[in-house]
């Protein structure tokens, strides 16, 4: 557990604690954690390292280079090939040990990883030492690579440094954060900031990216890093209180707040420097670890940490709105179960929940595998966490709840609908977006950040023209039936929206 404003968890071990101090906060070293992995010119580079590996391991002196050598080289690599669709097969689709399925281009990377490890083997086997030297240092850019480009079929890891567990903001200490923090006042319990705020002159155009320690004193669980999001509002000489947003990524995955600080750069953009504070909270503590958004004898206290020690630290540490109807619990995959499920079993805390391409129940990857592990067989206990199970018991009186995702995602497409209709029927302000194209990946979770805030804004008094009373009175339009079909065609850019 971390036990000082000044220390972070960082890497994939849960346990490794990095000082203020330490080399992977040099400027230098933040610069390269910055690098990008996702995009045209990382996705050449792991071609062009490919095909040299291939060329390195066949290639041979010519008076070596023979017909049967050829043979050899095309054969192994043949059975390289044909080792790794196995390995998919068994893996990914028999076994399901991956969360929601590895992608096709994923799946590709682990082929085209186990042909060239087949030519390494094949080099250590049939050459000089000094080859057999060469190919074994061939594994190590081979793994590289082939760990870029599945994240990259995925988009959501976008920079060396959330790739490898490291975080890209400079490490902020708690007592500065205290600094900003000022006492309430009665302008804080205006709702509509957007009607009075003016931007003040020389306010950044940006928002600030940090990285904070936010301890599990009354959970004791051992989280990584949060991510920290402060707007242009709140960077100003004197600043409002503001709403907050806890968001929850995927599993595996870090608690990276680029993508939502990107998402909240456009919108303050557009408002004036509004937008809310951000905290990226770690859920799961260790990326291969699935708490299932619960308190668990295996993973530890994940929901009290969140639902606890987050939100006492978040109060105490930034200038936020204390009102429950200007805290939003998000998240995406992963994160957005935890976000329908905390919203449910926490109403005094959340008044808003954001759930892009959210899973319907813990463990929906693996069901059989999170039953008999996580709950001893107890399929009654099980199916009582069903999201809309829960939601059916719940009071979502003066709540908002905003369910984003992509037609074309069919393993979580039905569960979105299903709870946008249990919270709906509970009394919640049921806003259901779709677009149709965008899978599980990258472009899924953007697109539920920009129209998922989108939906908010009024909500949080961000909107210029719309009241946050105003739009409670709008009626959201239902979700489709869970049981229809959705039409997927190659459009991204005209979704199919239900807001109020």
């Amino acid at each position: 557990m971390i036990g000082a404003v000044t220390a972070l968890e960082v890497g994939w071990a849960p346990t490794a604690i990095l000082p203020a101090t330490s080399i992977w906060q040099h400027p230098w070293v933040l610069q390269v954690l910055r690098l990008p992995v996702v995009g045209w010119w990382p996705e050449i580079v792991t071609y062009v390292v490919t095909t040299l590996l291939v060329l390195l391991l066949l290639t041979r002196h010519p008076q070596r280079f023979t017909r049967r050598w050829l043979t050899l080289g095309g054969a192994t690599l043949l059975a390289g090939l044909a080792t790794g669709v196995l390995l998919v097969l068994v893996v990914d689709v028999w076994l399901q040990m991956i969360p929601d399925g590895l992608p096709l281009g994923g799946q590709v990377w682990v082929v085209l990883c186990c042909a060239v490890l087949a030519l390494v083997g094949l080099d250590a086997v049939c050459c000089r030492w000094w080859r057999k030297v060469l190919a074994v240092l061939a594994i190590v850019p081979m793994v590289a690579v082939t760990a870029v480009g599945i994240n990259a079929s995925y988009g959501i890891l976008d920079t060396v440094g959330a790739l490898i567990g490291k975080p890209t903001t400079e490490i902020v200490d708690a007592r500065d954060l205290l600094k900003g923090k000022k006492k309430s006042s009665p302008s804080d319990s205006v709702r509509w900031i957007a009607q009075t705020w003016k931007a003040p002159a020389g306010m950044p155009e940006k928002g600030k990216r940090s990285t904070v320690a936010i301890p599990g004193t009354a959970s004791g669980f051992e989280a990584r890093p949060a991510s920290l999001y402060l707007p242009p509002a709140a960077q100003v000489a004197d600043p409002p209180a503001l709403p907050v947003v806890v968001m929850l990524m995927g599993q595996p995955g870090t608690p990276d707040v680029g993508h939502i600080a990107d998402a909240l750069d456009r919108k303050a953009a557009a408002h004036q420097g509004l937008a809310p504070i951000v905290v990226v909270a770690d859920q799961l503590a260790d990326p291969l670890h699935d708490t299932l958004c619960m308190d668990t004898e295996l993973y530890g206290k994940a929901e009290t940490y969140v639902n606890t020690d987050v939100v006492a630290w978040i109060k105490s540490h930034l200038n936020v709105r204390q009102q429950r109807a200007d805290w939003v619990i998000a998240g995406y995959s992963n994160g957005g179960l935890c976000a329908a499920r905390f919203v449910t079993r926490h109403t005094s805390t959340w008044g808003n929940a954001l759930d892009i391409s959210g899973e319907e129940f813990p463990g929906s990857d693996a069901p059989a595998k999170t039953l008999s592990r996580m709950f001893n067989g107890d399929k009654a206990a099980y199916d009582a966490t069903r999201v809309p199970t829960m939601m059916a018991s719940a009071n979502f009186a003066d709540t908002w709840t905003v369910f984003t995702i992509c037609a074309d995602d069919t393993h979580h497409i039905t569960g979105a609908r299903r709870k946008t209709g249990a919270a709906r029927k509970s009394g919640a302000h049921a806003v259901y977006i779709e677009t149709r194209r965008g899978g599980h990946g990258v472009v899924a979770l953007d697109f539920g950040l920009d129209r998922g805030f989108d939906a908010l804004y009024p909500r949080l008094g961000f909107d210029a023209e719309l009241s946050p009373e105003d739009a409670a009175r709008t009626t959201p339009e239902p979700p489709p039936p869970p049981s229809t079909t959705p039409v997927v065609t190659p459009s991204v850019t005209s979704p199919r929206t239900a807001v109020g």
